[in-house]
């Protein structure tokens, strides 16, 4: 089992914490690395499933539009920190979806 597109999508994560991409780059292609790896059929156990889910959530919850984001929707400093909590808690071996 290969989880090339999800360790795809964690690379992502970091880039964007490290502001080597913006949120308007890091959306379509963590998207795209989630459309290949349900096309490589990967399967995804604890945590890292999980992580994944979340990060993906976020993005779902996240505007780059100011005269268009809803009150409960994230701005880019919002998502790259809850990107950036989430990062931090999975590679310090302690995440945990519920307290997402």
């Amino acid at each position: 089992m290969t989880t090339r597109w999800a360790d795809r999508q964690v690379e992502l994560a970091r880039e964007l914490v490290a502001e080597r991409i913006c949120c308007e780059d890091f959306g379509p292609q963590f998207l795209k690395a989630q459309n290949d790896s349900s096309r490589a059929r990967e399967i995804l156990g604890a945590p890292l499933g999980d992580f994944i889910n979340d990060l993906l959530f976020a993005l779902s919850n996240h505007s780059p539009f100011d005269d268009e984001r809803l009150p409960d929707q994230l701005d880019d400093e919002q998502l790259r920190a809850v990107v950036a909590q989430h990062l931090a808690d999975y590679d310090a071996g302690r995440y945990d979806p519920s307290n997402g």
